[in-house]
């Protein structure tokens, strides 16, 4: 369950690495140059949102939506995009380091 929604947020330069304290929705957000690396992001969702120079390696993703994202020179190690929301999953990668991800 979503407990929290944020919309149109740009974020830059965050460690997001011990996580969030609550269920989130981000929509229409950027993130720039945060860190997410070993986060827990299960059951959170994220519609049109820009990911550019983060770092999400070994990021869980238990049912986590990832509806038309963008991820840019990101660095993706280890992702089990298996394990996402299946409904409306949809991503596009550029310049991406995805070593030992999964898209089983």
């Amino acid at each position: 369950m979503i407990a929290k929604i944020i919309e149109d947020e740009n974020f830059e330069n965050e460690d997001f690495t011990s996580g969030f304290s609550e269920k989130t929705e981000f929509e229409l957000c950027s993130f720039k140059n945060c860190k997410f690396s070993s986060a827990d992001l299960s059951g959170f969702k994220f519609i049109e949102c820009d990911f550019s120079d983060c770092d999400l390696s070994n990021v869980e993703l238990g049912e986590t939506s990832l509806q038309d994202c963008s991820f840019s020179n990101c660095k993706m190690i280890g992702l089990n995009f298996e394990r996402c929301e299946k409904f409306n999953l949809s991503m596009r990668f550029i310049n991406c380091n995805l070593n030992h991800s999964v898209f089983y």
